[in-house]
C-alpha cells in the first residue's frame, strides 16, 4: 500500500462512527509517518511490511489476523513510544471485536512503561474497558488515578460532556466518576485556594495538608521526527523518588514546598497532531509525580488476565467494598471543577476524544432478527371427544419446511424485548379408521393440524465476557391449534373440528459464545409448566445453532448479516377442558440473522 493509500485509510478512520473518533486516529496517523524504531513499509511479504500488513488485514475484515500482526510487531520496536503506539492500536482493534479484557491488558502494558505522554490515555482506556466488562471498582480506581496524574487531560472533559449528554454510555458513566471526584473534593473543603503548609520537623514527612497531588510537568517538545521524552519517566528509568522508597517522602496529598516549586510560571503547550504551537498558558508548576499504584495489579494497574497467566484474584484487600467515599478521609482528589480553565487547542487540533471505541456497545441499542427455515415432522397425540390419535404413526403427514422469525430490540444496558413466531400446517390422511365426536372417519378422510405459536419475552443480560454473554428471559406463550377431519360422501361431507387456545408464562435463558474466527455458538431454552384447573400444560422450546460470519463485537449502525445452521425442538402438551393436544416439532434449521 502506498503512502497515499495509508493516508486515505487515515481519512476514512477519521469519520465519526456512532460518536467515536478514538485513539485509532492518532495511531493510524503515526503509522503513516513512522516514529523512530518502526521503518516505513518497503514491500515484500505481508509478514514484513509493517503498518501495511496491519491495515491490509483490517481492510479485508480479518480482525483476528490484524490483531495477531500487531502483537507480532510490538516486541521488535526500537523505542518504547513506537511500541506503545502499536499497543494503543491493538487495544482499539480488540475493542472493535468486543474483547475488552484483552484490550484492558494492552492499556495496562502501556501504563507499565511509565511513558508520561501516554499515561492519561492508558488510564482512560483501563477505566473504559473495565466498565465494558462491568468491573466498576477498577474503573473507579483508574479514573481517580487519571484525575490525580493528569487533571487537565482532554479525555476527562470529554467524559464529563458525555455525562451531561448520554449518562448511560460508558464514557458518560466515567464522566459521572469524575464529577463525583470533583464533588468529593468540594465537600472535603478544597477550593482554588490552597491552605498554607503545616509545619514539619526536620527529617519527618510533611503532614496535615490537603492540597492536590503533584501533576507531571509538561513534556519537552522535540523537533519533528524526534520523540517527545521526559527525563523522569520512561523505560528503565526510576519512577519512584528515593525518599518515597525510604519511607520519608512527602505524601502525594501534601502541599509542595513553595521554595522548591514556584507557583507562578509559564509553560508552553506542545503542538497537537502537527498543529501550530499554542500560546503560552499560565499555570501552577508542580514537580513530576509518578503515578500511584492502583490496587489489583503488581504494576499498579488493574490488568486483565493474560492468555499465558492466571487471572487476577478479586481479593477484598484489592477492591474495597465499604468505607468512606473518595475525599471524605481527607485525601485530595483533584478532578477539574466546573469553571476551572481547560487546556487550549489550536485551530488545527482535534476536539478531546477518549481512547478506544466510543460507539462500541456503549448502550447496547440495536435490533436483531432471525429468519429461518425449519424442517420438521409431526409427533405427539390428540386425545379428545373419543379420539385417541397418534400423530406420528396414525397419520401420513410427513415432514414440512416452514418459516419462522424472531425479533429482538435491545435497549439500555443489557435489556431487550423479543418476540418469536412459528407455525406449522400438517396435512395428510389417517392410517386407519378413527372415531371422533361419535362419528367414524375412514383412511380416505382428510386430516389437518394447523398450529401457531407466539413467544413474547423480556430479557436481561446477567453475564458478559470476552468470549460471549448470557441473559435470562421472562416470557408469555400464546398458542392456537386447530384440528380438522373431513369425510367426503357422494351426498356431501362430514367435518369434525377441535380448537385449542392455551397461554402460559415461561422462563428462559439465552447465550452466545465465540468459537474462533467468524464462528459463534448461539442458543436458547424456554420452559414452563402450569396447572390452571381447566387449562394447563407443559412446554419447552430449545434451540442450538452455529452462526457463520458477521461481527461478534461492535455495531456501527450497519446491517450485520450471518448465516445460521442449527437444530430446534419444540413441545407443547396442553389440556383445555379435558381435551389434550400434545404436539412435538423437531428438526434442523437454517437461515440468516441480522443486526444493526
Amino acid at each position: 500500500m502506498s503512502r497515499v493509500g495509508i493516508r486515505e485509510v487515515v481519512r476514512e478512520q477519521a469519520r465519526p462512527r456512532g460518536g467515536r473518533l478514538g485513539i485509532a486516529l492518532v495511531i493510524i496517523t503515526w503509522l503513516a509517518c513512522p516514529a523512530p524504531g518502526l521503518a516505513a513499509p518497503t514491500g515484500g511479504s505481508r509478514a514484513h511490511r509493517g503498518p501495511d500488513a496491519i491495515l491490509a488485514l483490517q481492510g479485508e475484515g480479518d480482525f483476528d489476523g490484524a490483531i495477531a500482526e500487531v502483537r507480532r510487531q510490538i516486541p521488535v520496536q526500537k523505542s518504547v513510544k513506537a511500541a506503545n503506539a502499536l499497543r494503543f492500536y491493538l487495544a482499539d482493534l480488540l475493542q472493535r471485536v468486543g474483547r475488552h479484557e484483552e484490550a484492558r491488558q494492552a492499556f495496562s502494558e502501556v501504563f507499565d512503561t511509565r511513558l508520561a505522554p501516554d499515561l492519561a490515555a492508558a488510564l482512560y482506556g483501563i477505566a473504559q474497558t473495565s466498565l465494558a466488562i462491568e468491573d466498576t471498582d477498577r474503573a473507579r480506581f483508574a479514573a481517580a488515578e487519571l484525575a490525580r496524574v493528569a487533571p487537565d487531560a482532554p479525555v476527562i472533559e470529554f467524559a464529563r460532556f458525555m455525562f451531561e449528554t448520554d449518562p448511560l454510555s460508558i464514557d458518560g458513566r466515567l464522566g459521572g466518576f469524575f464529577t463525583a471526584l470533583a464533588q468529593a473534593r468540594t465537600q472535603a473543603g478544597e477550593g482554588t485556594t490552597r491552605p498554607a503548609p503545616a509545619p514539619a520537623t526536620p527529617g519527618s514527612p510533611t503532614v496535615g495538608t490537603t492540597s492536590p497531588p503533584a501533576v507531571p510537568a509538561p513534556a519537552t517538545t522535540a523537533r519533528p521526527g524526534k520523540e517527545t521524552t521526559r527525563p523522569s519517566v520512561g523505560p528503565g528509568a526510576e519512577t519512584t523518588p528515593p525518599a518515597i522508597r525510604a519511607g520519608t517522602a512527602t505524601p502525594a496529598h501534601a502541599t509542595p514546598d513553595p521554595a522548591e516549586h514556584p507557583t507562578d510560571t509559564t509553560s508552553e503547550v506542545p503542538p497537537r497532531h502537527g498543529g501550530r504551537r499554542e500560546t503560552p498558558v499560565s499555570r501552577t508548576a508542580r514537580g513530576p509525580s509518578a503515578p500511584a499504584a492502583i490496587p489489583g495489579s503488581a504494576s499498579g494497574v488493574p490488568a486483565a488476565p493474560a492468555a499465558h497467566g492466571p487471572s487476577l484474584p478479586g481479593r477484598d484487600e484489592d477492591v474495597p467494598t465499604s468505607g468512606p467515599a473518595p475525599g471524605q478521609d481527607g485525601r485530595s482528589l483533584p478532578a477539574p471543577l466546573p469553571g476551572e480553565p481547560l487546556p487550549l487547542y489550536s485551530e488545527t487540533s482535534r476536539p478531546p476524544t477518549a481512547t478506544g471505541d466510543q460507539g462500541s456497545e456503549t448502550r447496547d441499542t440495536r435490533i436483531q432478527g432471525f429468519a429461518r427455515v425449519w424442517n420438521s415432522d409431526l409427533q405427539g397425540s390428540i386425545v379428545a371427544k373419543g379420539l385417541d390419535l397418534d400423530l406420528g404413526g396414525g397419520t401420513d403427514t410427513g415432514s414440512q419446511n416452514r418459516g419462522q422469525a424472531d425479533l429482538q430490540v435491545f435497549f439500555g444496558r443489557g435489556n431487550h424485548l423479543g418476540v418469536s413466531y412459528l407455525s406449522f400446517d400438517h396435512q395428510g390422511r389417517p392410517t386407519g379408521t378413527i372415531t371422533f365426536d361419535r362419528s367414524t372417519y375412514s383412511p380416505l378422510s382428510a386430516f389437518r393440524l394447523h398450529t401457531r405459536y407466539y413467544e413474547w419475552f423480556v430479557g436481561r443480560r446477567f453475564s458478559r465476557t470476552d468470549r460471549g454473554e448470557w441473559s435470562a428471559r421472562l416470557g408469555y406463550l400464546w398458542s392456537k391449534a386447530e384440528m380438522t377431519l373431513t369425510q367426503r360422501f357422494t351426498t356431501g361431507e362430514r367435518v369434525g373440528t377441535l380448537n385449542q387456545h392455551l397461554s402460559m408464562p415461561f422462563l428462559g435463558i439465552e447465550g452466545e459464545t465465540r468459537l474462533g474466527g467468524s464462528l459463534r455458538l448461539h442458543g436458547f431454552a424456554n420452559v414452563s409448566s402450569t396447572d390452571g384447573g381447566n387449562a394447563g400444560g407443559t412446554f419447552h422450546d430449545i434451540a442450538l445453532e452455529i452462526l457463520i460470519g458477521g461481527r461478534s463485537g461492535e455495531h456501527e449502525g450497519k446491517l450485520d448479516l450471518a448465516g445460521a445452521l442449527g437444530f430446534r425442538h419444540f413441545a407443547l402438551d396442553g389440556e383445555v377442558n379435558h381435551h389434550t393436544i400434545d404436539v412435538r416439532f423437531a428438526g434442523p434449521t437454517f437461515g440468516l440473522t441480522g443486526r444493526f
